[in-house]
């Protein structure tokens, strides 16, 4: 097989030399392969080997095939492991190559391989025999020829900020101080340990700092892994200019865009809805129409009876009398002043309409119910008289090369560091704030407290929209299979499925009526038509008990007339 070194290499290898650490390329015995392996790439494996290294005997381990490669001959017999660990740390610093082993001396004729385990904890050895790898199961026959894929079991620590759904701290985990938590992303770091021999160890960041930053000094999620504290940084965390510099972002590990908003109390935009206003929209605009209708319908059909049986023309007000007579049964020679009767009349038939608008099947149609205007949209929030505050990295995020309204609100917003709990406590009691954060765990929060639905309200428009990711350290070996991972999961539908499992769509709940409408005068509308009903049963009981008809002046009069003289007539 043919030695393929590029110039980076070479670079390196002069590097290590100035370092005095005795180097040469050793191309010598190196066996064309059967398979044909391709030596116009890079080279993906790099063997360090402290005597004259005989390339055939470490290539008859199946593990090989398939790679090129080119060799690091030490001229010396001995190297610590503190040396190979140097090295070794280097070239995966460097981003050289992929995968690197350590050939020593061949007792036997039998290579020992050394694998090297790249940004492990340092209560892992970072230098493992290929022929132990070997004996331990074929899922790890991968270890060389195709990167890191097992870490031994190691123990690698995650700086998860507490953000659910998609990092959950359950209260007996944080007693125990062995956190195993749940959520969208920590079942990604659970499935990623699986595929990879590790242990996940997941803990707060120390500083108390959520997500952190790494300028001017390193803090929370974000630092500790810049640090090389962590392995992971989790916690609906965004692409940063910041962290895609210095640290490794890895897919988006939600399938939605993630919406940065306000929580603010009930009914907290400046300008609110007049009285008149309420009672007109309250209806929709077919029950007008229908309104309409029927009051012409009814007072063309009351003309129409009035002519015919008085035979002269009725005025309005004269419509008006014979359809209150009607419905009230009063008697038309009775003296009650026309402005009453046009007052009792209207009062009926808008109670009527009413009542059957509210208790119809089709009131969803029929009615739209009163409801305090919210805030909507970020112009809405800065008429208000409330004040923005949110986590440091919140307002950072989105404040960023603002412009317009979002320039305006940089202004008016306060770094916080008080929780969910008490940002929606002064949300609901004091009710003069806006607290900024993720919609998702808005959602989330209400769903477990029930208690305030119906007291938030959510702002519709967002302050800034991303996808969630998580940071990984820079050149980290875990980063391409976690990526790998992350899009099967999206494409098999499986980060949804995760998702739903702890968040759903929380229902509106109605709030409550802070000001006049309909809805008030409800119970009187069903009292004035029980009232109406019983004065006309009395009337038709007073009428046949008599049996006296007086001066039948009107429609109704007649009516009554010969109801009671069938009514006699039967008796007798």
């Amino acid at each position: 097989m043919a030695v393929h070194v590029s110039e980076s290499s070479d670079e390196f290898i002069q590097t290590l030399e100035n370092r005095n650490v005795p180097v040469t390329i050793n191309a010598e015995e190196m066996p064309l392969s059967k398979d044909g392996i391709d030596t116009r790439t890079p080279s993906d494996v790099v063997f360090i080997s402290q005597a004259r290294l005989n390339v055939t005997k470490v290539l008859e381990i199946n593990i090989w095939t398939g790679q090129t490669f080119f060799v690091l001959d030490f001229k010396r017999c001995h190297v610590s492991e503190e040396d190979l660990l140097e090295i070794f740390t280097d070239f995966w610093t460097e981003n050289i190559v992929k995968v690197v082993a350590f050939v020593s001396a061949l007792p036997m004729n039998e290579p020992l391989i050394y694998g090297y385990v790249p940004f492990s904890e340092a209560s892992c050895n970072r230098v493992r025999l290929v022929k132990e790898v070997l004996a331990s199961g074929a899922n790890q026959l991968k270890l060389v020829s195709s990167g890191v894929t097992d870490f031994y079991g190691c123990v690698l620590n995650t700086s998860a900020v507490d953000l659910p759904p998609m990092v959950i701290f359950t209260d007996e985990a944080s007693r125990r101080g062995t956190f195993d938590l749940e959520g969208t992303e920590i079942s990604i770091i659970k499935e990623v340990s699986k595929k990879m021999n590790f242990t996940p160890w997941f803990s707060k960041p120390k500083d108390g700092h959520p997500w952190g930053w790494i300028h001017p000094e390193p803090h929370g999620a974000a630092g500790e892994v810049y640090l090389k504290e962590s392995h992971f940084g989790v916690g609906l965390l965004a692409t940063t200019l910041e962290r895609f510099q210095y640290l490794d972002v890895s897919a988006p590990v939600s399938p939605i865009l993630e919406c940065i908003t306000f929580a603010v109390p009930l009914g907290a935009v400046k300008n609110q809805h007049g009285w008149m206003e309420i009672y007109v929209t309250e209806f929709s605009l077919s029950l007008w129409i229908y309104v309409g209708v029927t009051f012409a319908l009814a007072a063309l059909t009351y003309w129409t009876i009035a002519k015919n049986y008085q035979n002269r023309r009725q005025s309005v007000s004269g419509v008006g009398f014979f359809l209150f007579s009607t419905f009230l049964g009063v008697p038309v020679k009775a003296p009650v002043p026309l402005p009453l009767k046009c007052f009792f009349l209207g009062w009926i038939w808008y109670s009527y309409i009413t009542v059957v608008s509210y208790q119809s099947l089709m009131k969803g149609r029929l009615t739209v119910p009163y409801r305090p205007r919210e805030i909507e949209t970020i112009r809405d929030f800065l008429d208000s008289h409330l004040q923005c505050v949110g986590y440091y990295n919140s307002i950072v995020f989105v404040t960023y090369k603002a412009e317009g309204d979002l320039k305006e609100l940089a202004a008016r917003c306060k770094p916080v560091r008080f929780g969910m709990k008490e940002g929606f406590d002064r949300v609901v009691t004091r009710k003069d704030i806006g607290y900024l954060r993720e919609i998702t765990s808005f959602k989330y929060y209400t769903l477990i407290n029930p208690r305030l639905k119906g007291k938030v309200h959510y702002v519709k428009e967002c302050a800034s929209e991303y996808y969630p990711i998580m940071v990984l350290q820079r050149n980290s070996p875990l980063t391409k299979p976690t990526n790998k991972l992350i899009w099967q999961l999206f494409e098999s539908g499986i980060l949804m499925k995760w998702r739903n499992k702890y968040i759903h769509d929380v229902k509106p709940v109605a709030p409550p009526v802070i000001k006049l409408s309909l809805r008030h005068t409800f119970s009187p509308f069903i009292a004035l038509l029980s009232g109406i009903f019983l004065s006309v049963l009395i009337f038709f009981a007073e009428q046949c008990a008599h049996r006296k008809i007086l001066r039948v002046t009107n429609v109704f009069d007649v009516f009554i007339y010969f109801m009671c003289r069938r009514k006699v007539s039967a008796i007798n």
